[in-house]
Parts: C-alpha cells; sequence; structure tokens
C-alpha cells in the first residue's frame, strides 16, 4: 500500500503538471529550463552538457547588433550623401575606356549596378531588423512590462511587415513608410549608381577668312585671272546640284547637298566647314588640297581624355561668317528690240558621216547675246565699282543642244542703282521643250551674313567620326559685298549654263519642269517659274562662294600678298562656338528634387535603424528606468544571460519565454476573438518565473 500510496502521489504530480503544460514533454522541458537557470557553479544537467559549451556573450544580440548596425549603416549613409553631393555638385565621368564600354554594354552594367545595389540593400534591412529587436530586447529586459500590442507590432516591423491596426494610427503609418522605405531601398540605389549620360561642352574658338572687308575685295581684284569658274572644274557639276537642293527646301522637300565628305542640309549658306584637324578639298584639284584646322578647343566640363568620342555622338556650333544673295525673279519678254534686248544664234554640224554603218548626228551649238541698255545698265569693275560706260552687249556661253534646241540660255548685265549701288541682272531663257520658262530676270544683291551653323553627329547613318551633317540654323548680319558678285555670277554661269547644258536637255530646266510641271507632265505653272528660280540661283549663289573660300583657305594656295598661303591677320574673322559631346558617369538631377528623391528611403532605414540603437541603449540606460515600479536594478545571473542572448524574433527563444510559467495568471485568447482589447490589456516583460527566465506580466 505504501509503494501505491507513492506511485499515485507521482502519478498525480506528473497528471498536474500534464494539465498546465501540456503533457510528459512539458515535464521534462521544465526541468531542463530550471537547469539551465542555474549558476555557472551549479551542477549542469546531463542535456546541458549534450548541448556543447555556451555561446559568447559579446555574439549576443546585446553586443552584436549595436556595434554592427552603427558601424555600416554610418558608412553606408556617409557613402549616399557623400556620392550624392559630389555628383550633385558636378558630373563626374568615368575614364573613356570604361566610359566606351559602359555604352555598349549597357544592359550588363544595369545588371551588376543592380546586384550591387541588391546587396546594399539586404545588408540595410537586416541591420534594421537587428534594430528593432534590439530595442525589443532592451526593454522586455527592464522593469517595465510591454503591452502584446507593442510586442506583436514590432515583431511584425522586424519582418518588415507592416502593421495595420485602427487603434494605433502611430504603428500603422510608421510602420507603412519604414515597410516602403525598405522596399524601395534597391530601386533607389540603382537609380543612384546607374552610370548615366554625361552631356560634355568646351568652348571652341578660332578663325576664318573674313570676306567682308575691302582687304578683300581688293584681293579679288588681284587674283581674278588666278581664282576663275575653271578653277573649280571638279565641282562645277556640283553647282546645279546645290540650286536643286535649295529649290526643294522652297517646296519644304528633304534637301541635302554632299560636298567635301560633308553633308549640308538645305545649302552651304556660303560658309567653309570649320574643324579641328586638317582635312582634304577637291574642290580645285582631283587629288585634293589640304584645309588646315581653323578650330581649337579650351577646356572639357568634365574633362574626357580624348577628342576620339565614338560610340558618343559629337555636335558643335558656330557662328560663322555666310554668304548668302537677295534675288528677285520676273517674268519679262524679251527680243530682239527689248530693252534689255536678247539675240539667239545657232550653228549646226553634221558628225559621224564618215564612220561606216553609223547614222550621221547633228549637233548644235547654240549661244545667247544681250544687248545690256536700258536705264541703269552700266559698266562695272570686277569689285563691284562703277567703271564708268555702259557694258553693251554682253555674250554668253556657247552650249550644245539638240537640233530642238532644248535648252536654257544665261547671262548678265551690270546694273547701277540710282543711290550708287551695284546689282547684276541674270537673264535666263528657255527654248525648245524649256519654252514654258520664257525668258526670266533675276536681280541679284549679293551679301556677307552672320550665320548660326550647326555641325552634327552622322554617325547612326555614316562610319564618320566627325558631324558631317551642317545645318544653318540663322542667317542676320546682312552686309553689301559688291566685290563677290560678278565671281558668284560668273560660276552660275559656268556651271549652270556652260556644264549643265548638252544634247539631252538642260538640268536647270529639268530642276524647273519638275517643280512647276502637273503630275502628268502636260500641264504648267509658269508662274511659279520665277519663284522656283529664286530659291535655284540663291542656292548656287552661296555654294560659290563654298568654293572661293576653299580656294583661299587651302594650304599652299598662294593667294595672299607675297605669294603667301596663310590667311593675314587683317583678314582674320573670330569664331566662337561650343563643342558637345557625351560620355558616361555620374550626375544628378537636381531640378525640382528629382535626384534628392533618391536619398528618402535609404536615408529614413539607416537613420532609424541608428536611432533605435542609441535611444533604446539611452532609455534603458537611466537609473530612473531601471528602478521604475519599485523594482531594484539588480538581477541575477540567469537574468543576465536571458537579457543577454534573448532574440524576440527567434521563435524557439519565445517558446522558451512563453513556457517558464510567468504566464499561468494571464487568460488565453479564444482562437475566434477579436485581440485588439485584449492586446492593450495584455504586458510582459522579460523576468525571473518560476521555471527560469521567461515572460512575466509583473
Amino acid at each position: 500500500m505504501a509503494v501505491s500510496s507513492q506511485q499515485d502521489h507521482a502519478y498525480s504530480k506528473q497528471v498536474s503538471l500534464t494539465d498546465h503544460y501540456g503533457g510528459l514533454e512539458a515535464s521534462n522541458m521544465l526541468e531542463k529550463e530550471a537547469m539551465l537557470s542555474k549558476g555557472p557553479d551549479d551542477e549542469l544537467s546531463p542535456s546541458r552538457i549534450k548541448r556543447g559549451r555556451k555561446r559568447s556573450k559579446f555574439l549576443s544580440i546585446r553586443y552584436i547588433a549595436p556595434i554592427l548596425t552603427i558601424s555600416i549603416q554610418t558608412v553606408l549613409l556617409s557613402f549616399l550623401w557623400i556620392f550624392f553631393g559630389v555628383t550633385s555638385r558636378s558630373p563626374v565621368a568615368l575614364p573613356d575606356p570604361i566610359a566606351r564600354a559602359v555604352k555598349v554594354n549597357p544592359q550588363p552594367v544595369l545588371m551588376v549596378v543592380s546586384l550591387f545595389a541588391t546587396t546594399i540593400s539586404i545588408v540595410s534591412s537586416f541591420l534594421f531588423t537587428r534594430s528593432v529587436r534590439f530595442s525589443l530586447n532592451r526593454f522586455l529586459s527592464g522593469p517595465m512590462p510591454i503591452s502584446f500590442l507593442n510586442l506583436g507590432a514590432a515583431v511584425k516591423l522586424s519582418r518588415k511587415k507592416p502593421v495595420v491596426s485602427l487603434r494605433s494610427f502611430a504603428w500603422t503609418f510608421s510602420s507603412i513608410v519604414l515597410v516602403i522605405s525598405t522596399a524601395s531601398q534597391t530601386a533607389s540605389w540603382t537609380t543612384l549608381l546607374t552610370p548615366k549620360t554625361i552631356p560634355v561642352t568646351a568652348p571652341i574658338q578660332g578663325f576664318e577668312l573674313d570676306i567682308s572687308s575691302d582687304a578683300f575685295g581688293r584681293l579679288m581684284v588681284a587674283n581674278r585671272d588666278v581664282v576663275t569658274p575653271e578653277s573649280f572644274a571638279n565641282s562645277l557639276p556640283l553647282v546645279t546640284q546645290s540650286g536643286a537642293t535649295a529649290a526643294s527646301t522652297r517646296f519644304s522637300q528633304p534637301s541635302i547637298l554632299n560636298f567635301n565628305q560633308l553633308s549640308y542640309i538645305n545649302s552651304t549658306s556660303g560658309t567653309l566647314p570649320a574643324t579641328w584637324m586638317p582635312w582634304v578639298s577637291t574642290s580645285t584639284s582631283a587629288t585634293g588640297v589640304s584645309i588646315p584646322a581653323s578650330i581649337f578647343f579650351g577646356a572639357f566640363t568634365p574633362k574626357i581624355s580624348t577628342l576620339d568620342r565614338e560610340p558618343f555622338p559629337v555636335s558643335f556650333s558656330l557662328t560663322q561668317q555666310g554668304f548668302t544673295s537677295r534675288v528677285e525673279c520676273r517674268s519679262v519678254p524679251l527680243s530682239g528690240t527689248s530693252r534689255p534686248s536678247i539675240f539667239l544664234s545657232s550653228a549646226t554640224e553634221t558628225v559621224g558621216e564618215d564612220v561606216p554603218g553609223a547614222a550621221p548626228q547633228n549637233i548644235t551649238v547654240s549661244t545667247m547675246t544681250a544687248g545690256c541698255t536700258g536705264d541703269g545698265y552700266a559698266s562695272l569693275n570686277y569689285d563691284g565699282s562703277n567703271a564708268g560706260g555702259t557694258s553693251g552687249f554682253v555674250r554668253g556661253k556657247p552650249v550644245f543642244t539638240n537640233s530642238a534646241r532644248d535648252a536654257v540660255f544665261g547671262t548678265n548685265c551690270a546694273v547701277i542703282e540710282g543711290d550708287g549701288r551695284p546689282h547684276w541682272d541674270l537673264i535666263l531663257v528657255g527654248t525648245g521643250r524649256y519654252s514654258f520658262m520664257g525668258s526670266t530676270i533675276c536681280s541679284l544683291w549679293p551679301l556677307t551674313t552672320s550665320v548660326d551653323v550647326e555641325y552634327q553627329d552622322a554617325s547612326a547613318f555614316f562610319n564618320s567620326s566627325f558631324p558631317s551633317f551642317i545645318n544653318s540654323t540663322r542667317v542676320w548680319n546682312e552686309t553689301s559685298a559688291p566685290w563677290l558678285g560678278q565671281f558668284a555670277a560668273d560660276i552660275f554661269l559656268q556651271g549652270v549654263v556652260g556644264q549643265g547644258q548638252s544634247t539631252a536637255g538642260s538640268s536647270l530646266g529639268d530642276v524647273i519642269r519638275g517643280f512647276v510641271g502637273g503630275p502628268d507632265g502636260s500641264q504648267v505653272n509658269t508662274d511659279l517659274v520665277p519663284r522656283v528660280l529664286e530659291a535655284y540661283v540663291r542656292g548656287v549663289l552661296e555654294f560659290s562662294i563654298t568654293l572661293l573660300r576653299t580656294a583661299y583657305s587651302s594650304s599652299n594656295n598662294k593667294l595672299y600678298p607675297g605669294a603667301a598661303s596663310e590667311i593675314p591677320e587683317n583678314l582674320r574673322r573670330p569664331l566662337n562656338g561650343t563643342y558637345v559631346t557625351e560620355t558616361i558617369g555620374w550626375w544628378q538631377q537636381t531640378s525640382r528634387g528629382a535626384g534628392a528623391a533618391t536619398l528618402v528611403a535609404p536615408s529614413i532605414v539607416g537613420l532609424s535603424s541608428i536611432f533605435m540603437i542609441i535611444v533604446s541603449m539611452w532609455w534603458t540606460s537611466r537609473s530612473s528606468w531601471k528602478t521604475a515600479g519599485g523594482r531594484g536594478s539588480t538581477v541575477t545571473e540567469a537574468e543576465d544571460r536571458a537579457h543577454t542572448f534573448f532574440d524576440p524574433d527567434n521563435l524557439l527563444h519565445v517558446i522558451t519565454a512563453s513556457r517558464a510559467g510567468g504566464l499561468t495568471n494571464v487568460d488565453p485568447l479564444d482562437y475566434d476573438e477579436k485581440p485588439d482589447e485584449w492586446e492593450k490589456t495584455v504586458a510582459i516583460r522579460l523576468g525571473a518565473a518560476p521555471y527560469g527566465v521567461g515572460f512575466v506580466t509583473q
């Protein structure tokens, strides 16, 4: 019976434990926890011996969390703000080889940057969660219990989940902000660190030939027998193309003139290309002549190491001196008795009669002579000054035509206006299938201009590292330049009337018909002829001065006084402009705070982490807090060990703390019960419990 009584007593004790803690296993675990709560001099249980040696306290959350969080987050925030500040103040360009590699490999670069940004974000988020858990550990280890609401909210936040509670706006708002910030860090770091395209600029300075001075007018007279239309025989076929290009512009059609490896949009505007390297022109020689560099660079911003910018686009803009002509065309019936008068003469010769088996062919040579008589017609010197008297009869260049005389004839007469200013009347007459043109007089007033010229990159279309698209965007400051009038008119007559005419027809006449003819070619709007001619003639005259500049700017031209080839100081005109290219590097868009937005998420996470560490350490280190609730500031060694190692996010730690027996007086929450009120009424802390150190309510 005694034995039975003892067995019943042991059984009842076992049942009692089973009722409170869920069975025999709970009883065993309580015994283990009681063993774990012993001091270092107490006998260790076999189960604890099996688990091995204790961890060092320096690896606990109490030590490792503040050290890592404050140091690493400080480094990350310092790098973040310094990097942003430096790249906001001025762009930071990558070395050219690296910049080129980034330019041609954007996707791998973005992947590398994204991986780096993700790594930083993971580290920062990890430290943020550790700071929340550290702070919760400090407050749970104190004398004042924490409500289940705050405990659950903090644990949720440590897992980067938002706290949605209508009864606690502070937790809801702050958790949403912090969760969004942690999730946005990768995007912020990627945006900040991804290399971007950086515009690179440099001032351009140089000089070019000044054709607006009287000194150049005298030079033109001195070289009138050297610089002639025949000097540009290689380029004269392009004269008709320059006119057609300008006429296309008149009707808003795409028009490009290709000349000397460059492409002029609409017209040359009388300019000579400005370059920073010597280039070769074939204007006056089939083998080409060298044109020296005429512009030089200032300091690049930001600095780049070379002018070889491939694969980056390159462009620059300059204000240059150009040339144009005011052209006014009008249809005037002309004959042998009109003023001015015209006379057409032809001679036909049969060729090929002595070739066996070949049909003979008639070739007609025709010419037009103009009688420059009437009010204002006068004789001019080559520089446009009045030579006194009248010019009389002026014979045009003879041209080859067919028997139907399908041709456009031309010549010019000089005119002195009432105020003494000169101009030239270009007389054009169409015959044969070009009879629709009738007879037209185009009055020419040569003008030097100032031109804003943009040199644009064409690397997307051509294998060229030099900006080869030239566009004259604005023309102003027109000044009369009569010494250029006769040369420009001679180029027109030589290129358009002379070389532009053959037995097949006239290139000028074909261009005019193309613009004024109907869809079927049978109807011709003759009213448009003067307007098309104005654009055509203007384009040819502008191109003629580009040819002139080429001759005077080439190496070894020997056209200047003393047979010099370099442009003298008194004939130089300064050039100023801006060179623009790109590179790859870092810069921040500071307007409207766009760039600063990348700082928000990493800064919130980093500062919040440091703030929670510092504030929780300061708050829980105060003597008034340690003795709050009438408790002493001393703790047992078991409590100190639990305070040091307890991690509120570790499920095993939470289970161990919950089963220590300090929550027996807490009514459990039913599964279908709303937890809002219950969470606010129940508060716990980490302290001595019946079965070790765990959660207690007091």
